[in-house]
């Protein structure tokens, strides 16, 4: 057939018969069909026997669509033990969980005339109700002082009563009410983060007795 396609409108419009036999594949892409015309006996249409005619539309320019925007939405992991912070009774490890502040001792001045830059003068520990990163005990990795589990060895921190899972630092289980402490001196521990009291140097064997 002629490529013009100005030509071959003109010609179809007359024609009585359309010869496929040296076109190897013609291709219906309404339906997406395929036929191999070497494959058949039938190489020559006649028109006058044809009883219907289906327009079948030719191939779509492919346009891409335009990418969405997606609102980036950052999910917190430990956002529940924020929320309740204080069932928890965090340990701090930036005072020793005294609530003093580690820098000025506690009084509040540098060098007797500076107000400390850290508790800005009231002496207390600045640290206690914030976020800041801790040393995995086991790998000594950085995690927050929130996380129940390290992301680089796996490590998982749970309640040794209960079982139920704590931050690294958690005094205290909500699930099953218990509150740990070291045995010898009584000060708050917590059993993600110490298997040694750093009071009295103690070393805590067992927490106590896992509940069946």
């Amino acid at each position: 057939m002629d490529n013009d396609e100005y030509d071959l409108e003109r010609r179809l419009k007359h024609a009585k018969k359309i010869d496929f036999s040296e076109s190897p594949v013609v291709e219906h892409t309404g339906n997406e069909k395929v036929v191999e015309l070497d494959s058949t006996e039938v190489g020559i249409i006649d028109l006058e026997s044809v009883s219907e005619v289906v327009p079948v539309e030719g191939e779509e320019e492919f346009k891409p669509k335009k990418a969405r925007r997606i609102k980036k939405v950052n999910v917190d992991p430990w956002e529940d033990y924020k929320r309740n912070f204080s069932e928890y009774r965090l340990f701090c490890v930036k005072c020793g969980n005294t609530g003093i502040c580690p820098t000025c001792g506690g009084k509040g001045r540098v060098k007797l005339i500076f107000r400390c830059p850290d508790c800005g003068g009231s002496g207390k520990c600045p640290h206690c109700n914030e976020e800041y990163n801790i040393e995995c005990p086991n790998c000594g990795a950085e995690i927050s002082r929130f996380a129940d589990t390290c992301y680089t060895c796996g490590k998982t921190s749970t309640c040794p009563i209960c079982g139920h899972r704590l931050p690294f630092t958690a005094t205290r289980c909500p699930s099953c009410g218990k509150e740990f402490h070291c045995p010898s001196c009584g000060r708050a521990l917590a059993p993600g983060l110490h298997d040694t009291c750093p009071y009295c140097g103690v070393k805590i064997k067992r927490w106590g007795k896992r509940l069946k």
